[in-house]
C-alpha cells in the first residue's frame, strides 16, 4: 500500500488505481535519499532496482507478442489473488510443463493493491530460432555498386533462459530488378 500512496503523493493529479511490479530491472544514477532538499545535487551510486509501474484508470492486461513457433496462454482463477512474483512462477512452471521457457507474461484483473487473479503468458520452444530482416536501399559513392540493395539478416540462433548465445550478422549485395522490366 505504501508504493501507492507514493505514487498517489507523487501524481495527484492521474487516476491511479493500481500497481504492477516491472518484469525488468532498470539503472538509476543519483539516487536520492525520500524528502531531499535539491534533487538536482544528488549524486549517489548507481543502483539497479525493480520499478513499480501505475496503472490509470480502467485496468487493460498488456499487450503480448507471440512469435511463430510459440503459444499464447492464460492462467485466470479469481479464487486466487497472489503478487506479481507469484504469477511470474505460475505461467513460468505451465510453459515448463511444455517443455517450453516462458518469453513474457502480464498480468490479469487486479483482486486488489499489487495482487492479481491471473496472468497471461508466452511460451516458446526452449531452443528457440527466430530471424530478423533489415533491409535498406544503398546509395553508394561508388558507380561500380550503384543500383544494389545491402540486405543484413540478423539471425538469433539460439536462446536459452532468455539468454542470447550466439548472434550471427549475413551482410548481402542484392541486384536491384532493372524498373523497365
Amino acid at each position: 500500500m505504501s508504493t501507492l500512496n507514493a505514487a498517489l503523493g507523487v501524481y495527484p493529479g492521474r487516476d491511479i488505481t493500481n500497481i504492477v511490479e516491472s518484469s525488468h530491472y532498470q539503472k538509476i544514477g543519483g539516487w536520492c535519499r525520500q524528502g531531499a532538499l535539491n534533487a538536482a545535487k544528488c549524486k549517489g551510486a548507481q543502483r539497479w532496482i525493480k520499478p513499480f509501474r501505475c496503472l490509470e484508470g480502467p485496468f487493460q492486461s498488456d499487450a503480448l507478442l507471440v512469435p511463430e513457433g510459440c503459444l499464447f496462454d492464460h492462467i485466470h482463477n479469481a479464487s486466487r489473488c497472489w503478487p506479481f512474483v507469484r504469477w511470474n512462477q505460475t505461467g513460468a512452471a505451465a510453459c515448463q510443463d511444455r517443455n517450453m521457457q516462458m518469453r513474457s507474461f502480464a498480468m490479469l484483473l487486479p483482486c486488489g493493491i499489487s495482487l492479481f487473479s491471473g496472468v497471461e503468458f508466452v511460451c516458446c520452444p526452449k531452443h528457440f530460432k527466430e530471424a530478423n530482416v533489415m533491409c535498406t536501399r544503398w546509395h553508394p559513392d561508388n558507380p561500380m555498386l550503384a543500383g544494389f540493395e545491402v540486405v543484413v539478416v540478423v539471425e538469433v540462433v539460439e536462446v536459452v533462459s532468455s539468454c542470447l548465445i550466439q548472434l550471427t550478422v549475413y551482410l548481402t549485395l542484392v541486384e536491384l530488378c532493372n524498373e523497365k522490366r
